[in-house]
């Protein structure tokens, strides 16, 4: 038995067509086989919109989003930045404006906080906000800031498409902006990361983190003291970043890890 064939929308087909839309992009749109729309074009005449040789950056659902977008942006650049200038001109957004640049994650060690934290017991407001903002940045090494979907649709039609369709694709992408976990497969991505509502996350982390630290001053810190403690200090980082020496040295000259833990447990609420 035959299966019944889908209905057509024609004008959603007419309004992508005349977008510089290829024959796949509009099959997808239009949920129907790439089979369907050629027909479609045929009967009325048209020639396709991309021709032999006009491939656009395949992008692959189960790669990375950021590493989709950082490869199309090879072909789009001119586009997204000439949106970029004219979306902040117009609004004074300077983070997606920013972020359009495209800011990719590095990989850093995640390790314990450090000698600088003391024991959760004696914790105060100084102390805590390192913690906090030492977290902060290994959550940020995960992020990247990348244009909207919208960049890897330009991609595919900008050498097909009218100019008024790639600006419009452009605009969307920029309007859209944010911060993506690098992890994120493009068909994970649904809506990116607003940069304002990321930092007022890690504000709210501190304030939490402040409601319960024992002492609630800032640490002063006298500056003979500071200048006695520079040299041990000194010591403490080199030996933190020696495998299986991570710590303060005792009093018996070895090297105990147990300050770091404590204050770890400490940054986690424990």
């Amino acid at each position: 038995m035959a299966r019944p064939k889908k209905e057509i929308d024609f004008l959603k087909f007419d309004q992508l067509y005349a977008g510089g839309y290829t024959d796949a992009m509009i099959a997808r749109e239009l949920g129907v086989d790439r089979s369907t729309v050629v027909r479609r074009r045929q009967a009325l005449g048209l020639p396709a919109n991309r021709k032999r040789g006009q491939r656009g950056p395949s992008v692959r659902d189960s790669e990375p989003y950021w590493l989709a977008v950082k490869r199309s942006m090879k072909y789009v650049w001119n586009y997204i930045i000439d949106a970029a200038r004219q979306y902040y001109k117009e609004t004074g957004d300077f983070e997606r404006y920013f972020i359009c640049y495209i800011l990719e994650p590095r990989p850093m060690y995640h390790g314990a906080p450090g000698p600088h934290a003391p024991d959760p017991a004696r914790m105060n407001f100084t102390s805590a906000k390192r913690i906090v903002d030492f977290e902060q940045t290994m959550e940020m090494t995960s992020m990247a800031g990348v244009p909207g979907p919208a960049v890897l649709e330009l991609a595919k039609v900008y050498k097909s498409a009218d100019e008024e369709t790639c600006q419009r694709l452009a605009r969307q992408a920029v309007e859209t902006a944010g911060l993506v976990n690098c992890y994120a497969t493009v068909s994970e991505v649904k809506e990116l990361i607003n940069p304002k509502d990321f930092f007022r996350y890690w504000k709210e982390q501190l304030n939490q983190a402040f409601s319960w630290v024992p002492y609630k001053q800032w640490e002063r810190v006298k500056t003979f003291r500071k200048a006695a403690r520079v040299k041990e200090r000194v010591k403490e980082a080199v030996n933190s970043v020696v495998p299986g020496r991570a710590g303060k040295r005792g009093k018996g000259g070895g090297i105990t890890s147990i300050h770091n833990y404590c204050a770890y447990q400490g940054a986690l609420g424990y």
